[in-house]
């Protein structure tokens, strides 16, 4: 069941990365929703930084978009892990 989720998952990156299509084709409705996900920092936004798509002002503030993504998931991840640890039974010496 694992191995099921974390296809799912990688699947699902690998699509909104913008690694097997790239982020430009999608519909204009699409693109402005997948700005703001983190998975658009893997591949589109590098790739389109690297061919010069984006001035330096847009590369910079998709590169703090990126930032703000990392202190999400750290809040998120510390949340996780305080509610994990108060439930956690260890058996054993």
């Amino acid at each position: 069941m694992r191995l099921i989720f974390f296809g799912i998952i990688n699947s699902v990156a690998f699509v909104l990365s913008g690694t097997i299509i790239p982020l430009g084709f999608f519909p204009e409705i699409f693109q402005k929703i997948l700005i703001l996900q983190p998975f658009k920092g893997i591949i589109d936004t590098p790739a389109m930084i690297f061919t010069q798509q984006y001035t330096n002002l847009q590369s910079l503030g998709f590169m703090l978009l990126q930032v703000a993504w990392i202190v999400i998931f750290y809040f998120v991840n510390e949340l996780v892990f305080k509610i994990g640890i108060k439930k956690i039974e260890i058996q054993g010496g």
